[in-house]
């Protein structure tokens, strides 16, 4: 089959389940910065526990520029969302060896839009994941 049809396949799909476009989904605003201060850090993961407190599903990074820039699935969100914000300011347990995760947050620094949408299912989480990072391209794919 085509990638370009097999492409076009998921994303048809995607929009008759009602999980394209992004409209759709949940979202706030983050901004990744270098924290001034513990204080600054608690007040942000308290802001993204607030958004998604434990909930599963995924979730999607993008920049302001709309550039979709990280898809992933967590159980629950908070967590994963925060270990990102972490990586923007410091190296995080579970990071590679290279520390891919913190060099890519911490080089995409500024306003953020995570966009959000509960899925329950952890077979569903990872099938969904996947659609939606061939579909979306995001950079971290990309970065080495």
């Amino acid at each position: 089959m085509d990638s370009e049809i097999f492409k076009q396949s998921i994303e048809d799909l995607l929009v008759r389940c009602n999980l394209l476009p992004l409209d759709k989904w949940n979202r706030f605003e983050i901004t990744h910065i270098q924290p001034e201060d513990i204080s600054q850090i608690q007040s942000t993961k308290n802001y993204i526990n607030l958004n998604v407190r434990n909930k599963r599903g995924i979730y999607i990074y993008q920049n302001s520029a709309g550039e979709t820039l990280y898809v992933g699935k967590g159980s629950p969100l908070n967590s994963r969302i925060s270990l990102h914000y972490d990586a923007c300011y410091k190296p995080v347990r579970g990071d590679s060896k290279n520390q891919k995760w913190h060099r890519f947050f911490s080089g995409n620094y500024g306003l953020l839009n995570v966009h959000w949408i509960e899925f329950e299912d952890e077979e569903n989480r990872q099938a969904l994941e996947k659609m939606l990072s061939v579909i979306l391209k995001p950079k971290f794919l990309k970065f080495k």
